[in-house]
């Protein structure tokens, strides 16, 4: 096969019918760019809908609905496992446990503490507390108690033992800040000792490990803890929700999630899909028959001069895969000027819609992978038309031109 030969005539029968090259090419751009951006304008907004859900860690959490539910080492160790599961903490207590704090300017009742642990979705990795004794407050909180990093707080809880009101103490360190954004409530995050040493003074026993002042009074804790009355829980992504929530009911756990949010973006992911494959579907047959018509057209057209090749000695084999070259190199250059097209645009639409919004968006938006398949499915669709010219080429014989001279 003279591939050589072949690529220079292909080459040079395009430069001598360039004005038709151009409409063919042009033709081909015409579908090729709405395309581009029709799918990148779809990717880009459920993209961006995903990503809004997935960057708040409130749509992957999974709360449990009810009072006690008595999770044993042996399920929370389960559920660690769980490829479904992202993270997962126990919680002591049914409601929210809270304690009064005081630092060196104030005094803030009620504060919620959270028990944090390594890849808690609510921290960034940079925060994650080092010791027990450590203590990340959200911003609101903070500013409240007018603390920052490396300061020293007090936690401050009581109960009632035997109709004696007794109170206990912890000093923590302020390890982090936690910014708004992650964290919107009064509130801060400790490691799970620290809460279960609370729950344990606040369930009459003694405790000495981590408060200020060891406190005797009350039942001696003849085991560590073994249950716990709930667990902070997050899904993987968001597509693993409601699995996990469905696992979890099947257990006896009520839960409550983001699964209307999440259906709803998956529903838009759904309706966008099918109106883009109806658009793409109508599309490429009329580029098919566009372009083979081109094609046929031009292949009736010269005739004659594809006569004299097989005169001149080209097989029919090589005609085709002249044929092909041709498509080829057409259909290329019809990317290529759909690309450049499909960029200017896409720029457009980004920036116009930056300006209007609060923030940087980008709605238009294609992965490296989208271009390589788009240009992959141009050229097939120009491969299928060179086959189907191709089964016409074998019908010209060379005594058409021997009879003309």
């Amino acid at each position: 096969m003279r591939f050589s030969l072949l690529f220079k005539l292909v080459a040079k029968d395009l430069w001598q019918d360039r004005k038709v090259s151009f409409f063919i090419v042009s033709a081909l751009m015409a579908v090729i760019a709405p395309l581009l951006l029709l799918f990148s304008l779809k990717f880009g907004i459920v993209s961006k809908l995903q990503q809004d859900l997935v960057n708040d860690p409130q749509n992957l959490e999974i709360k449990m609905d009810g009072l006690n539910y008595n999770l044993d080492d042996k399920w929370l160790n389960e559920i660690k496992n769980n490829l479904l599961v992202q993270f997962v903490v126990p919680l002591t207590r049914a409601l929210n446990m809270q304690a009064d704090v005081r630092s060196t300017h104030t005094f803030e009742r009620d504060v919620l503490l959270i028990p944090t642990a390594e890849k808690d979705p609510l921290i960034p990795e940079n925060m994650v507390l080092s010791q027990d004794k450590g203590i990340i407050l959200s911003a609101l909180i903070a500013e409240k108690l007018q603390v920052q990093q490396g300061d020293n707080i007090d936690l401050f809880f009581s109960r009632k033992l035997e109709g004696v009101e007794q109170k206990a103490s912890m000093t923590l360190m302020v390890e982090n800040v936690l910014p708004e954004r992650y964290f919107n409530r009064k509130g801060a995050f400790v490691r799970l000792p620290i809460l279960v040493e609370i729950e344990n003074f606040l369930d009459g026993y003694q405790v000495s490990h981590y408060v200020n002042q060891p406190i005797t009074s009350g039942k001696a804790l003849e085991t560590p803890r073994r249950t716990y009355s709930k667990a902070r829980i997050y899904a993987a992504d968001l597509d693993s929700v409601l699995a996990l929530s469905a696992q979890l009911r099947d257990q006896g756990i009520s839960t409550l999630t983001q699964a209307n949010a999440i259906a709803n973006v998956k529903s838009i992911d759904k309706v966008l899909t099918i109106l883009f494959v109806i658009i793409a579907i109508t599309s490429i047959i009329g580029a098919i028959l566009s372009l083979s018509g081109s094609f046929l057209a031009n292949i009736e057209r010269k005739r004659k001069e594809i006569s004299l090749l097989y005169l001149f000695g080209l097989k029919p084999s090589e005609l085709k895969v002249y044929l092909m070259m041709q498509s080829l190199l057409l259909s290329s250059a019809a990317f290529v000027l759909a690309f450049i097209l499909f960029m200017i645009s896409s720029t457009i639409i980004n920036t116009v819609f930056s300006q209007h919004l609060s923030e940087e968006i980008f709605l238009s938006v294609l992965l490296p992978i989208h271009y390589l398949i788009a240009f992959l499915a141009t050229n097939s669709v120009a491969v299928v038309v060179a086959i189907l010219g191709g089964s016409n080429i074998g019908k010209i014989q060379p005594a058409e031109i021997l009879r003309e001279v």
